[in-house]
């Protein structure tokens, strides 16, 4: 958009004097005078003398200039030579400002301003300031309409004379048609204001955020916006312009002044593709792996739903649909699900007229019905993982699985036993070992040069790992022949660390592209014990534990550096398998190596009889701390720094004392720092006035330091820092600890605000108990206060039931629309009301409100009482009083976020207003589902408007039950459906008040677990 170059015939004509001043005349003068711009309409005005005009310091000086503007505004000086005029709102098109000197305008120095004395400025005629759809969006449709708002409403015909679209690679201007008056304020109005793009677009635009109600007022708000679309249909896939052009005039006959483009790209054409996994580009399709059909754009359900692909012997597949996709009226991807027919030819067959919302038909049709090749799955030969750990006591089987391979798969190993162990090196030989099996699993290549071409020969797995000299050739016996999918199990029985290496011909020749064997290897440790470390800087801990038992182990320990293989501690762990390690090992890093000089992985080892087991220091997946929601950090403990205040607020001129205490974090607790010296910084907030005091800490951890405002300090907020060295380089400790510098006066009066004693349930009106008297004593008679008194939602969880969700609302079967926040519906709290009440004789009074009777959750009552103190400042007292709906606190926790929809357990706590438990407190459950339907209508070329609708079903199981004398309870049940389901539970108190909990909980079915168990699961 050439928007800048608008602004800058504007700044032109405010400010022609630049050159008197290159001239050298130092005479008192505007030196630059500009209008400052933001969302393309001029929101300021800034003048820059150049010489100073105001004191220092003084930001409140009268203005310069006396203001002749339709747009109100107010001036302020940011320094000695510049002043800023901020208009109250950005100047919409067609308006002119005149800024004219002061009569007997003087500099500080007292000397006349002379120069141009009168500075103009004109926002000019109608520039666009905003399109939607957004340049910055998606495509936009052939039939696009554009909404263009102007700072100043445009001539219709001239609109249709001088705006154009352009396309890349057309070298003509196709003409624009402006629509009619009422599209604009219709079609936003159906988009909604509530979406984002049409926020983004008012904003811009300078106009309110909430249309008017009337079609009247909503178009006189919206007169400057103008819809129009080009006179022909765009070409798919294409960059547009839409240009505003500089000779579009106002009815007032203002002119735009200079072109402004907006950039799009058109939708691509409606086409179909089919996707699937293939194991080389010549490939079919690999029936193992999904396949999909893909729309450019969405189409109708029903066709959707149509689509097949059809095999040889006449049998159909059909789609299916994600639980995204299933409440949706049209779709664009279709999955057909895996594993799919092998080693064939099918059809694949779309609905006759197949056409996206648009109406749009395929531009490809003519290559359907596509035929779609098959292959048989590809070979397959897989470990696990390239190492794992396997338990001798359940045998010590290493599983592989297989597909389309040999029947007999050749293979060798290597084994590293427990006591027995004979490889030169020991630990470090293993660490050795795994980096090889790491390396083994890295993809690797050759690029080779043909003429100009350059080709990629895969290498990876094509070399064997283990050596004849190394390993121990044996077979695996495939008992599906090696056609079938299967897993087999390599018995390795001893305990001891393995490396196992299979070799397979069909393998090499589907991965490597040639008759060659590929090969896979993994390694295994058998063993019956798990080693854990613990780092610490003063002390590590080595715990190992038996694998079928989880008891403690006693084992012979070693800490080696796996890249050295340097034995760095060793020792025996006790009966419950633990061993201390002195400080002084190596401090560990997670992403630790051998390569490149970095810190290298600890290796940890037990041997105890026959077993071997071992860690290392990079595996970051073992029981970590907050898997357990325990405390953990990453650095060494920074000293403490704390600074004591006699006081934290000051008068400039006032002295603030400061006594600083050190001390250095340890296992105990904290310890003595070292004493030293440093600089003290006193930083203010907000700009880079800093104040720096020479700083000395003692032995004893202990120093003193004190600071006199000076006058002319500036007010607010001063951080503490402390500036040390630390060797050659300068240390900053941030203490996050400031006093402040203000001028303030003392209070002379104390108020107080008080409710009832005892808790409010559904109360009609609330008495509350206001006083205000002197600090000398004696109340202050016939006080004229003010009483606001304001409601707000509050979760009120009471101490010691943090896990549990207390309060809710009530749900009801049906149907309901969503707001722009995705609520079904809002709860609207009351308004805020303001009260004038006039003490007694004896500063006190008791007034009564009346609560709301439409409050159906915990809400808390926010009552502010502002008085005049006697030192003359507007003072307030202030007190929340919540408001309860029962004399019973319901609450509901889950055994997690996620559960099984055959097993949903809940836990119940029934509390009085207090907190206490209420024993033999009777309630029921009863579960709800709720979906979202989401149906898009096309309301205009390229605009659409989404519903979106909340159905809530209520499900047939339920549960009642009675809390025990701690006020607990439980649920079991067996919901039978998955995703999203509330649980609501209610009760009664003495007065029949309704006590409600609602907790929502996901719940999946067998097929729908997409990952496993992690580190953090409890064994119980």
């Amino acid at each position: 958009m050439k928007l800048v170059a608008r602004l800058g015939i504007l700044a032109l004509v405010a400010a022609p004097m630049g050159a008197i001043a290159a001239f050298g005349d130092n005479s008192p003068q505007v030196e630059m005078a500009t209008p400052g711009v933001g969302n393309g309409a001029i929101e300021r005005f800034t003048a820059r003398f150049n010489t100073p005009m105001v004191p220092l310091g003084d930001p409140r000086a009268p203005s310069p200039f006396t203001v002749e503007c339709a747009i109100s505004g107010e001036g302020r000086w940011v320094d000695q030579q510049t002043f800023v005029y901020e208009f109250a709102s950005p100047l919409p098109g067609g308006i002119t400002c005149k800024f004219k000197n002061r009569d007997k305008l003087k500099s500080v120095s007292g000397y006349d301003v002379v120069g141009q004395s009168e500075f103009t400025v004109d926002s000019g005629g109608p520039i666009a300031r905003e399109v939607l759809p957004s340049r910055y969006g998606s495509e936009i449709e052939e039939d696009q309409v554009f909404l263009v708002s102007a700072n100043l409403a445009p001539d219709p015909v001239s609109v249709a004379a001088n705006a154009y679209c352009a396309v890349d690679g057309v070298g003509e201007k196709i003409p624009v048609d402006v629509l009619p008056s009422d599209v604009a304020p219709k079609l936003l109005a159906d988009l909604g204001t509530d979406r984002w793009e049409v926020q983004s677009f008012l904003t811009n635009s300078g106009l309110p955020q909430a249309l008017p109600a009337s079609a009247e007022d909503k178009a006189k708000a919206l007169a400057s916006v103008v819809a129009l679309k080009c006179r022909r249909p765009l070409p798919p896939g294409r960059d547009v312009a839409v240009v505003w052009g500089k000779d579009i005039k106002s009815a007032s006959g203002r002119v735009a002044g200079a072109d402004q483009r907006f950039d799009f790209t058109v939708r691509k054409p409606f086409s179909a593709r089919f996707e699937c996994s293939r194991v080389n580009p010549q490939a079919g399709c690999n029936p193992v792996k999904d396949a999909w059909v893909r729309f450019s754009a969405p189409i109708a359900r029903a066709q959707a739903e149509a689509v097949r692909i059809t095999l040889p012997d006449g049998k159909q597949l059909t789609p299916i649909f994600g639980d995204d996709d299933k409440n949706k009226a049209f779709v664009g991807d279709l999955k057909f699900k895996a594993p799919l027919p092998a080693a064939l030819t099918a059809k694949l067959s779309l609905p006759v007229d197949v056409a996206d919302e648009s109406g749009r038909k395929l531009s490809n049709a003519e290559r359907f019905p596509l035929d779609v090749k098959f292959d048989a799955p590809p070979p397959l030969v897989k470990f696990a993982a390239n190492f794992g750990i396997l338990e001798v006591k359940t045998g010590g089987v290493l599983p592989v699985t297989v597909r389309n391979v040999e029947a007999d798969l050749a293979g060798s190993r290597m084994d590293v036993g427990g006591q027995s162990l004979k490889v030169t090196g020991g630990d470090g030989e293993i660490a050795k070992w795994l980096r090889a099996l790491d390396d083994a699993a890295e993809d690797k290549s050759d690029e080779v040069k043909k003429g100009d071409e350059v080709a990629y020969i895969n290498q990876t797995g094509a070399k064997p790992l283990l050596t004849p000299a190394t390993g121990k050739p044996f077979k695996v016996g495939l008992p599906g022949k090696g056609k079938e999918f299967e897993v087999v199990g390599i018995p390795l029985e001893k305990p001891g660390f393995y490396i196992v290496e299979l070799a397979s011909p069909a393998l090499g020749q589907a991965l490597l592209g040639r008759n060659a064997p590929r090969y896979v290897a993994a390694g295994a440790l058998v063993t019956n014990m798990s080693v854990h470390f613990k780092w610490g800087r003063e002390q590590s801990l080595v715990w190992v534990t038996a694998l079928d038992s989880g008891q403690g182990v006693a084992a012979d320990v070693q800490v080696t550096d796996s890249c050295t293989g340097q034995v760095l501690a060793k020792g025996k762990s006790d009966a419950s398998g633990r061993l201390a390690v002195p400080a002084g090992l190596p401090k560990p890093e997670t992403y630790a190596s051998c390569e490149n000089g970095n810190s290298a992985p600890l290796m940890i080892s037990a041997r105890a009889g026959d077993d071997f087991s071992f860690t290392l220091t990079d595996w970051g997946q073992g029981i970590r701390p907050y898997d357990f929601d325990l405390s953990y950090g990453y650095n060494d403990p920074e000293d403490v720094f704390h600074t004591v205040f006699d006081r934290a607020l000051v008068r400039q001129g006032e002295t603030i004392h400061m006594k600083h205490i050190v001390r250095k974090p340890i296992a105990a607790g904290f310890g003595m720092s070292p004493a030293f010296t440093g600089t003290l910084r006193l930083s203010h907030r907000g700009s880079d006035t800093n104040y720096d005091l020479p700083l000395t800490i003692d032995a004893n951890g202990i120093g003193e330091t004190e600071w006199t405002a000076p006058a002319g300090a500036k007010m607010g907020d001063y951080d503490i820092q402390v500036l040390v060295k630390q060797g050659e380089e300068d240390k900053t400790i941030w203490t996050q600890q400031s006093f402040k510098v203000d001028e303030y006066k003392l209070p002379t009066m104390r108020a107080t605000v008080n409710g009832p004693k005892d808790a409010a349930v559904r109360p009609t009106s609330l008495p509350l108990d206001l006083f205000v008297g002197y600090l000398s004593g004696g109340g202050a008679a016939n006080l004229p206060v003010e009483l606001r008194v304001g409601y707000y939602a509050t979760n009120g969880v009471p101490d010691g039931y943090e896990g549990y969700t207390f309060g809710g609302r009530a749900m009801t079967e049906g149907v309901k629309p969503m707001d722009g926040e995705g609520e079904d519906e809002t709860v609207q709290l009351p308004p805020t009301q303001t009260l004038p009440v006039s003490l007694g004789g004896d500063g006190t009074a008791r007034t009564t409100v009346e609560v709301p009777q439409t409050l159906d959750q915990l809400t808390s009552m926010a009552v502010e009482m502002d008085y005049q103190d006697a030192n003359g400042q507007i003072l307030t007292a202030s007190r929340r009083i919540p408001i309860y709906t029962s004399a019973v606190q319901l609450g509901v926790k889950t055994d997690g976020w996620l559960m099984k929809q055959d097993d949903l357990r809940l836990r119940f706590v029934a509390l009085d207003t207090a907190g206490k438990p209420l024993a033999n407190q009777s309630f029921s459950v009863e579960l709800y589902s709720r979906e979202i339907l989401t149906a898009r209508r096309r309301l205009i070329g390229g605009f659409y408007a989404y519903d979106n609708q909340m159905k809530t079903t209520k499900l047939g199981a339920t549960c009642s039950a009675t809390t025990d004398a701690q006020g607990l309870a439980t649920c079991q049940l067996n919901p039978g459906v998955s995703g999203e389901v509330y649980a609501v539970a209610t009760t009664k108190d003495a007065s029949g008040n309704v006590a409600r909990a609602t907790q929502s909980v996901w719940l999946v079915g067998d097929e729908d677990w997409w990952f496993g168990g992690d580190n953090g699961d409890r064994m119980d």
